[in-house]
């Protein structure tokens, strides 16, 4: 799935492709908007695709597919390539579930591609957009660039909060129970923290840099 929104001050358009294929054949690159593309469950053949229409280097599409990096930045003259993971939390499984982000920018051109295929990352800043009425529709591309981060970053921190007070609970729990699964599941919930931790630093490093 490849969704492309084109927006500018005053006008959004949003289109939704089934392939990138679909995307390359019939999408309709407005002039004087800015463009965002985004594509959902990259395979080698859809990133290979969009890598050669966007002249995007081998290398950055290689980083794309490969899913165990630790968010980094690279800072070209000619573009801006970022890795980020977003983590959510499920409060019926109590537990967390992490997906890689990747961006490119280059110009008026922003492209992300989300690992999951079943969720969304990005459906609040969207909706923000098509409301025509949010300060990212007023900025350029780098606005929505920032908001993006903000938003990844503000998620940590609901998720550790969730984390922290499921293990609050746990450790009543084991007060009265002295339960040896319970024990297990805080000490695995306690790692999960560490975990989001070792992804917060380097994301707030990126976010820094792009402001300084």
């Amino acid at each position: 799935m490849l969704q492309l929104i084109q927006y500018n001050t005053t006008e959004v358009e949003v289109d939704n492709f089934t392939s990138v294929e679909s995307f390359l054949k019939s999408a309709k690159i407005l002039q004087n908007y800015i463009h965002w593309i985004d594509l959902g469950d990259p395979n080698p053949s859809s990133v290979n695709e969009i890598s050669q229409h966007f002249e995007i280097h081998q290398l950055v599409g290689q980083d794309i597919l490969e899913t165990q990096h630790l968010p980094k930045i690279e800072i070209d003259e000619q573009y801006l390539f970022i890795i980020l993971k977003i983590i959510f939390w499920d409060d019926v499984k109590k537990a967390t579930y992490k997906e890689q982000i990747s961006i490119y920018l280059k110009d008026n051109l922003l492209i992300t591609f989300q690992e999951k295929p079943f969720v969304d990352a990005f459906t609040n800043i969207k909706g923000r957009i098509l409301s025509k009425k949010s300060n990212i529709n007023k900025g350029k591309v780098d606005v929505l660039l920032l908001r993006m981060l903000s938003f990844i970053i503000s998620d940590y921190n609901k998720v550790i909060i969730a984390i922290q007070n499921e293990i609050d609970l746990l450790e009543q729990q084991v007060l009265k129970n002295h339960n040896i699964d319970i024990t297990k599941k805080i000490l695995k919930l306690k790692s999960e923290i560490l975990i989001l931790k070792r992804y917060l630093f380097p994301t707030k490093e990126i976010i820094y840099d792009l402001k300084s």
